[in-house]
């Protein structure tokens, strides 16, 4: 049986490089060919064999760690770590870590190239004349756009970054601060609710912390006609029926969405149809540079566990 399950499926296309850095362990191991999460039955069999895992989304609840009677450490290949009960896990003696900055830059370029490729409308576009519709309409210019970034940490910060090239206006939402000072590359910090009214674009850049919506009819209708929305944190931060209503209606110029509250997304009928959307399976964060990064950072926090490495890893251990 292997004792180092390697559960991140985005990982198989880099692990070739990192073969000598994993066998160095000396630990058997079990790489995810899958192609999708594992599920908590799979998880419940790797649990009577593993000493370490390299976790991604899969559901880490009590239960697992009941009976993970050898694992010593669970290495998140990511920054978020909702899926993980991190009480069980310290109740078991299991050390968690994240990767935390790993994907950050990642991220804010994808971001950055959804908002671009929608205030050019290049999804309609692309509908238009794949549907044999050549419809040479005009689109708004990249001056005089306000965005609003909601969540002013790793990726946020470099967002902003991104979005002062082209000059545009940024508004920080961030309730972790309070003077603008501490704030690079942000023109104002503003309440949410100055966001929503002002910003032509808004894009989401924090972590979940509750079972609630964030951003539902209400808040959405408060954006202004045309504005673009973008979420690139956390599914479930967004009421998805009112975002895809207020597409629909033309009071949203477009989305760009990269998490669902539900993933695997199965359920298309939200979302079929709208021309102005640019749906993407959880992968903003998924550059090679990111992904064999954040492959380094979780290998250097098993090194450490079992002994092997006497310098504090990278990792954030939580």
């Amino acid at each position: 049986m292997s004792e180092l399950f390697i559960n991140p499926p985005t990982l198989h296309s880099v692990l070739d490089r990192y073969i000598d850095r994993i066998d160095g362990l000396g630990l058997s191991y079990q790489v995810n060919t899958t192609g999708r999460a594992l599920t908590p039955e799979e998880l419940a069999e790797q649990s009577q064999s593993a000493i370490a895992i390299i976790a991604g989304l899969e559901p880490y609840q009590a239960g697992f760690f009941q009976g993970a009677h050898q694992l010593k450490t669970l290495a998140k290949f990511g920054v978020g770590y909702d899926n993980i009960d991190v009480d069980a896990a310290r109740n078991a003696g299991v050390s968690v870590s994240i990767t935390t900055g790993s994907n950050a830059q990642s991220v804010a370029d994808y971001t950055i190239s959804s908002i671009l490729a929608l205030i050019c409308r290049l999804p309609q576009r692309n509908h238009c004349v794949l549907n044999g519709r050549w419809v040479r309409n005009t689109h708004p210019s990249f001056d005089d756009i306000t965005i609003g970034v909601v969540g002013y940490g790793r990726i946020g910060s470099r967002v902003a970054r991104r979005a002062k090239q082209f000059d545009w206006h940024v508004l920080a939402v961030d309730p972790k601060f309070d003077s603008l000072n501490d704030l690079p590359h942000a023109d104002e910090l503003v309440l949410i609710d100055e966001a929503l009214a002002r910003a032509d674009v808004l894009s989401l850049h924090y972590p979940k912390a509750s079972d609630d919506t964030d951003f539902g009819a209400r808040e959405l209708a408060t954006l202004r006609k045309g504005a673009v929305f973008v979420n690139m944190a956390r599914g479930g931060l967004v009421d998805e029926a009112a975002l895809a209503s207020l597409l629909r209606n033309g009071h949203l110029s477009g989305a760009a969405i990269d998490v669902f509250s539900s993933e695997p997304l199965t359920d298309l009928s939200l979302w079929q149809d709208l021309p102005n959307v640019l749906l993407s399976p959880h992968v903003a964060g998924s550059s090679t540079a990111a992904i064999e990064t954040g492959l380094e950072m979780c290998i250097e926090v098993i090194e450490h566990r079992l002994g092997l490495r006497q310098e504090a890893p990278r990792a954030t251990f939580i």
